[in-house]
């Protein structure tokens, strides 16, 4: 289940963010922090509808407010906790690797807060019946079709 979820994200990133170079996208008019949260919100996008069928048939569920908790997440994830991560390893040998956890900390913290509250809002969750057993291979290959 996780192999093809991750398999489904990366190769729908990559065919759309390798579009999107050959095509110029490039040259946006927004300063660079609107251009970080457009880009944290097309990559949420594209991950969710590549990985929703598969989290649907499996689950019978889709979660509606995905996005929201990836906006208000992600950055945390390579602006906080990846450097804390690092600075963690490097301080651990002279006894202050405190540091760099309290850091990582404070932001799963709120990565945690984030999907506590968004989990619980009203219609977070929509259910559907389970698809018949060729739904998923056929749209499997139909988005392969497409990517190639």
């Amino acid at each position: 289940m996780a192999f093809k979820r991750s398999f489904a994200a990366t190769i729908a990133l990559v065919a759309t963010f390798g579009w999107m170079r050959d095509a110029d996208w490039t040259q946006s008019r927004w300063p660079w922090p609107l251009r970080m949260v457009e880009g944290i919100a097309l990559s949420s996008t594209i991950v969710g509808l590549a990985t929703t069928p598969i989290a649907a048939a499996r689950f019978n569920q889709i979660p509606n407010f995905g996005l929201v908790a990836n906006i208000l997440s992600v950055p945390l994830m390579s602006a906080i906790i990846i450097p804390s991560a690092v600075l963690w390893a490097v301080l651990w040998p002279f006894g202050l690797e405190w540091i760099g956890l309290k850091l990582i900390d404070a932001a799963i913290t709120w990565i945690l807060t984030v999907a506590d509250k968004v989990v619980y809002l009203p219609e977070s969750l929509s259910h559907i019946s389970s698809p018949t057993a060729l739904v998923l291979p056929l749209l499997t290959l139909g988005c392969l079709w497409i990517v190639l």
